[in-house]
């Protein structure tokens, strides 16, 4: 025979959430309270902050950008993506081996030739071109000095690796470059 006697149910609603409070009554035994939290899809909410497993984990490293190029200065850019793009990078199917970055008239940063798959599990449709040009977001004024930089010393913008943060987004290390001669090669196979 169970312990408690009933149990009464009563919703309080809000814009986004609902609070179920279970009140469980046993014989001779105060009442408890058991509150649920639920969002506006009906999934329970945890208390706990969503983490990540594998903090900084690396998707993608250009490692024949080392050896062709010396690097001056390095910044950290986020990636405007599109939902199938960083599906399709979640599962590692990114490769920026080819890629180049240019900043605009507009003073915009882009990365071309990054080639991300297209994604097997959504329609036509609804997918993205691999080849597209992605816009790199970064502040207005290092924007600013990557191109003085770039233009009037002859360097160039190359993403050296693709990462996860902690917190889930995808991040894009760009480093302002300057090519390698052959006999820099050589040392550094030294």
């Amino acid at each position: 025979m169970p312990m408690w006697h009933r149990t009464r149910r009563s919703n309080i609603c809000d814009r986004s959430r609902s609070v179920s409070f279970h009140i469980q009554l046993e014989k001779d035994q105060e009442p408890r309270h058991v509150i649920q939290m639920n969002t506006a899809g009906g999934q329970q909410k945890s208390k706990k902050a969503k983490g990540y497993k594998n903090t900084n984990a690396l998707v993608v490293d250009n490692r024949i950008a080392r050896n062709r190029y010396e690097f001056l200065e390095t910044y950290e850019c986020g990636v405007e993506l599109v939902g199938t793009e960083i599906k399709s990078v979640r599962n590692g199917q990114m490769n920026i081996r080819d890629s180049y970055c240019r900043v605009t008239k507009q003073n915009e940063l882009y990365m071309h030739n990054a080639n991300i798959s297209i994604y097997g599990f959504a329609s036509a449709y609804f997918n993205h071109e691999p080849l597209r040009p992605r816009r790199l977001l970064l502040h207005k004024r290092d924007i600013i000095t990557l191109r003085q930089k770039q233009e009037r010393q002859g360097l160039t913008i190359i993403p050296i690796k693709c990462f996860f943060t902690s917190r889930g987004w995808l991040k894009v290390e760009v480093a302002l470059a300057r090519g390698k001669q052959l006999q820099d090669k050589r040392q550094d196979i030294k």
